[in-house]
This record gives structure tokens, C-alpha cells and sequence, in this order.
């Protein structure tokens, strides 16, 4: 309906061998892509689920996740340093990023 705002993914639900799990995407620290699939960095340990990151990236919300490089998808919240060039440091784990991320620093 016009002027309501579009409804972005909160959960997903990853499928593996026998089971089904939903992560909420609040807990995903990145994304990475992996092919036709994306590897979801949480707290814990990684996920992959079977989708595209560009389509993925469309299903979230532009505010909660931004695309850094063209392979990763950050939630803003969860970076804590950041490299002026080529990487940002996320609590314990560093990924490839891009010149993108630095309209979203201030120095």
C-alpha cells in the first residue's frame, strides 16, 4: 500500500541436513558472500543459507545492514574500529571492506 514502509526480513530460516534453523538477524554480526550462497557471522559460529547476496541485501533493512564491499553486508551496530583503508574490525573477527564504509564513521 502507498506510504507504508517496506516490511525487511527480522529472521531467517537456514535449512541443513534433517533441521531447520531461524537466526534472527539481530545476531548476525556480517554477511558474506559465498557463491549462490551467503555465510551468516554470528557471535558463535557461521551459517550458510542458499540465497544470493544481492538478493538477500534487498530483504534487509538499509538502516540495520550496508553493503561494504561488493561480497559483504555489515549490521552497523556490531563494527567497533575501523580501518581508514581495507578493513574493518568487527568485536573479534576482521573482513575485507571497501572506501564505502566511511560515510558511516566520523573521525
Amino acid at each position: 500500500m502507498p506510504g507504508q514502509a517496506p516490511a525487511y526480513l527480522r529472521q531467517l530460516s537456514i535449512r541443513s541436513v534433517g533441521r531447520i534453523d531461524v537466526v534472527q538477524l539481530e545476531e548476525v554480526r556480517y554477511i558474506s558472500a559465498a557463491g549462490n550462497y551467503v555465510q551468516l557471522h554470528l557471535a558463535q559460529c557461521r551459517m550458510l543459507h542458499r540465497v544470493p547476496i544481492s538478493t538477500l541485501e534487498h530483504h534487509l533493512d538499509p538502516a540495520i545492514f550496508v553493503r561494504v564491499h561488493r561480497s559483504v553486508l555489515v549490521r552497523l551496530v556490531s563494527f567497533s574500529e575501523i580501518d581508514a583503508i581495507t578493513t574493518v574490525t568487527y568485536r573479534a573477527t576482521a573482513c575485507v571492506s571497501s572506501k564505502k564504509l566511511r560515510h558511516f564513521c566520523t573521525y
